[in-house]
């Protein structure tokens, strides 16, 4: 194989890919499947069985190792799970700010003190 593979969930680079992918073959950083849907060259997410070979039948654990006598190995950059996470959390973070959860925290608890006040308040 001419490129290098990565693996589909930490974009680990694979070595030893002069043979094809055993299905038994795992990553070495993130221990997951190399021989499964989601590092397939078929995977799709906007495909029925989230697979575009039209005479496959996919299984439903896109994560699991796999028998698929189709398997074509992709040459698509993985993506870090954890790194999206924390990208997506400082997304949050600059859209909406710490100072503006604080501000409805506070707000909530003082809208709570001014109910409880008013029932039981001698009035």
């Amino acid at each position: 194989m001419s490129e290098d593979l990565h693996c589909w969930n930490c974009n680990e680079p694979i070595q030893d890919t002069s043979r094809s992918l055993s299905r038994h073959l795992a990553c070495t950083k993130c221990f997951e499947f190399l021989h499964c849907c989601k590092m397939c060259h078929f995977f799709s997410t906007g495909a029925p069985g989230q697979c575009d070979h039209d005479l496959t039948d996919p299984p439903a654990e896109k994560t699991s190792a796999n028998f698929c006598d189709y398997f074509s190995p992709s040459h698509r950059q993985g993506t870090d799970s954890r790194q999206q996470h924390l990208q997506a959390s400082q997304s949050l973070d600059d859209l909406f700010g710490d100072a503006d959860q604080t501000t409805v925290e506070n707000k909530a608890d003082e809208d709570i003190n001014t109910r409880l006040s008013s029932l039981f308040d001698d009035d």
